[in-house]
């Protein structure tokens, strides 16, 4: 768990710059290397825009076959909402595993703002 979170919390940056400096969030392979993504033996990182927002989208990290039977298969994602602040949310994780910005909705760090994030299939 905390390796997909380090891995989430170290992106945000690259993101902010990137739709600073493009205009969009980065969604293609193309942009995923521009801001960095590598490949993970934990997991896959994926991009995705939000269609209805400018500027609002997510990174999400789905733990792979090597992850702890409690995370394997399941999504932890960070969601950036149209001003910049950036939100934790989980899919099927259970909250005793997840970093403390991700267990509660009220819970803030300094650099994470809680925001709606799209429902994780």
């Amino acid at each position: 768990m905390a390796a997909g979170f380090a891995t989430l919390q170290n992106l945000k940056g690259p993101v902010e710059e990137f739709f600073l400096t493009e205009g969009k969030f980065p969604t293609s392979n193309d942009d995923k290397d521009q801001i960095g993504v590598t490949a993970s033996s934990l997991g896959e990182i994926t991009l995705s825009k939000d269609e209805k927002v400018a500027g609002a989208g997510t990174v999400t990290f789905t733990f792979g076959d090597k992850a702890k039977p409690e995370t394997k298969g399941k999504t932890l994602l960070l969601a950036r909402d149209k001003d910049g602040g950036w939100g934790c949310k989980a899919g099927g994780i259970d909250n005793k595993y997840l970093p403390a910005t991700c267990r509660a909705a009220d819970t803030k760090t300094a650099d994470t703002k809680t925001t709606e994030t799209p429902k994780i299939d």
